[in-house]
């Protein structure tokens, strides 16, 4: 029951939703906040960032009680002004669409009455700033690189939008909306985020969860009300993040970053466990006729232990083919599982009938192709399709030899656990699907500029070791073997 409960309380506070909280539709399952109609999705890095980003080098950039005052005063600024005259919101875009005279007093306020000249002159870096001929007026770029530190140091702190200086930007969007009485809430919540820079921070966490989203929600309201086209990038967003990638390296910082400690096995105790495994092969041989149960056993324990040892030769075992072999592992197990579990001499023959009508299916394609592959003999294929009984009287089964899936093979197995926790994942590397080749293939650049997008890494993937996840398994199909042949002690160590 203990175990349950923290189970329970973890489930609580993690920020993602279970399996069971996902609801089938067909073959897809969607997760509880794609099931609300009519979502839209907005992008607070990508689309509402840049145009807030002289807010995110004045919270970057400065002491956070300094920086929150600082703001307060920007936002009653504009409170004593007439409506016609100031902008929407606080935007570059729409600060860029106020009579100049108002734009120019009001830079000039932050630039020289606030002292923030210095913090802002970043903007200044972008051709195409909105309003820049005005900016241009009150600031100016001495030494370019330093001016990319500070927007690196600021687009890094505000890329999350769950920051804490994200949240202070998003804040002060909301308190803009007070004093410009475009924004009525009740007292209570009023004085929340009137008072938001004085609260402690046990009743911040609150807060800022609902500053986060009333602030999305304000922000699709008034692109609804002011007529602007959608509520994806304006043109702005889309020069700031072209001109971060055309202007600045890609960055890579974690370089040699230690994986994990690898797992050692013995060579020594491995062949003697496969020279055990051998002999215990020919101590139960009973016949010379077919015996499929006795060659599936042994067969694919065998191939799985040959398996074990590639994963250890030649740092396969921290390569992208040690999660294919500890895939195929685990898969062999499963399949293993489920045939000694069932034990009924019919399913043994299918799963053996099965494998030669693929090899039969394999070299009649072949067969067929002018120039063959170098990987394989298809006279080889041939003798195996034909091995049991003449080829001829091969069927070939083009679904899966049990009519059903390893899935529910595993269930059936009472091995559902090694289908979850080997499967799934490996199985991503060997068809190449695109989580899997992500991570084989990229690393996350570091530059904040180019939002963490993802770059070729700069040398071989090395992955965490599947030695000891790949030496339990086999251990677990050797204890299958002991089980329908006693007794077979031999384990790797």
């Amino acid at each position: 029951m203990g175990r349950k409960s923290n189970a329970k309380k973890q489930r609580k506070e993690s920020n993602y939703s279970s399996i069971s909280s996902h609801k089938r539709q067909g073959k897809k399952l969607i997760p509880p906040i794609q099931q609300i109609s009519n979502l839209k999705k907005l992008s607070w890095s990508n689309d509402t960032l840049p145009e807030y980003i002289w807010l995110s080098l004045i919270v970057s950039l400065n002491e956070r009680d300094q920086s929150l005052k600082l703001l307060e005063r920007i936002s009653e600024y504009f409170g004593g002004i007439e409506d016609e005259k100031r902008p929407i919101d606080l935007k570059l875009s729409n600060l860029a669409k106020i009579e100049e005279s108002t734009l120019e007093r009001f830079i000039e306020f932050v630039c020289l009455h606030l002292g923030l000249k210095e913090g802002l002159q970043p903007l200044l870096l972008f051709e195409n700033l909105p309003g820049k001929s005005t900016w241009e007026r009150h600031l100016s770029i001495q030494e370019p690189n330093e001016e990319w530190e500070k927007l690196f140091l600021s687009v890094a702190k505000c890329l999350d939008h769950q920051s804490q200086e994200s949240t202070d930007c998003r804040w002060i969007c909301l308190h803009y909306m007070m004093v410009c009485d475009q924004l009525h809430v009740p007292s209570e919540l009023f004085e929340s985020l009137a008072n938001y820079p004085d609260k402690e921070e046990s009743e911040l966490k609150m807060i800022r969860g609902m500053i986060r989203s009333m602030e999305i929600a304000m922000r699709t309201t008034a692109q609804f009300f002011t007529g602007e086209e959608s509520v994806a990038s304006s043109t702005w967003s889309t020069l700031f993040w072209e001109q971060g990638l055309k202007d600045t390296p890609c960055m890579i910082m974690d370089l040699g970053k230690e994986i994990n400690q690898h797992t050692f096995v013995e060579y020594a105790n491995y062949e003697k466990v496969i020279s055990a495994l051998k002999k215990h092969f020919h101590n139960t041989v009973a016949t010379t006729e077919i015996n499929a149960k006795h060659d599936g056993v042994f067969g694919l324990s065998l191939y799985c232990l040959e398996l074990l040892g590639e994963l250890l030769d030649s740092n396969n075992n921290t390569s992208i083919l040690g999660r294919l072999g500890l895939r195929t592992i685990a898969e062999c197990f499963i399949t293993l599982a489920y045939l000694t579990t069932k034990d009924d001499e019919s399913i043994w023959n299918m799963y053996r009938l099965y494998g030669s009508g693929q090899a039969k299916l394999a070299f009649l394609k072949l067969d067929e192709i002018q120039n063959k592959p170098k990987y394989i003999n298809v006279n080889t294929l041939e003798a195996l399709a034909g091995e049991d009984q003449w080829g001829e009287y091969v069927e070939i089964n083009l679904g899966h030899w049990e009519n059903t899936n390893l899935r529910k093979m595993s269930e059936e197995a009472n091995v559902k656990d090694v289908y979850n926790t080997f499967y799934d994942w490996t199985s991503g590397f060997a068809h190449g699907q695109w989580a899997a080749v992500r991570n084989s293939s990229f690393v996350t650049c570091d530059n904040p500029m180019h939002r963490l997008h993802r770059i070729p890494k700069p040398q071989k993937s090395e992955f965490n070791d599947v030695t000891e996840d790949a030496k339990n398994l086999c251990n677990k199909i050797l204890d299958l073997v002991s089980n329908v042949y006693p007794k077979f002690t031999y384990r790797i160590e």
